[in-house]
This record gives C-alpha cells, sequence and structure tokens, in this order.
C-alpha cells in the first residue's frame, strides 16, 4: 500500500516531498498537487526530485528573462499611432 500523501503544507517542505511508508518498501515523490513518481530505491526518488528541481529553476530562469526582454522592447518601441 502506498503512504497516503503528506499533510504537510507545501511551505514546510519546499515544492517537492518525498515519503515512504515504514510497511512499504516504496519511495513516493509528491508535489503540491499530489503523486508525481513511485519508486523502489531512494535514489531514484532523489533522482526525479532533482531532475524537477533542476527544471523548474530552468523554467523560472526562462520566464525571468522573457519578462526582461518584453519590458525592454515595449521601453524601445515607438508609441503607436493608431491602426496599422
Amino acid at each position: 500500500m502506498l503512504p497516503s500523501a503528506p499533510t504537510a503544507p507545501a511551505a514546510e517542505w519546499g515544492r517537492f516531498h518525498i515519503s515512504r511508508d515504514h510497511a512499504s518498501r516504496y519511495f513516493v515523490l509528491y508535489d503540491q498537487r499530489g503523486l508525481v513518481t513511485v519508486t523502489v530505491e531512494k535514489t531514484g526518488t532523489q533522482a526525479v526530485q532533482e531532475r524537477l528541481e533542476a527544471d523548474t529553476r530552468t523554467i523560472g530562469d526562462l520566464q525571468r528573462q522573457v519578462a526582461k526582454l518584453t519590458a525592454r522592447f515595449h521601453a524601445q518601441a515607438p508609441p503607436s499611432t493608431g491602426p496599422a
């Protein structure tokens, strides 16, 4: 039987959380929305967690770059004179 979803708020344990029911041999990775993956070894769960955290950081970095470029574009664009 898989462990139930963690009850601790996400702020307490970060975006991802590894859980294991001591009566089970499975390790479970959760995010704020629920179950992400189930593995037999903790190292597998940790590898998935590290990959997802790296992807999350990359997405955040790219979103910030897009926001900067968009702001720069809007700052440099000449005022609109009406419909083209």
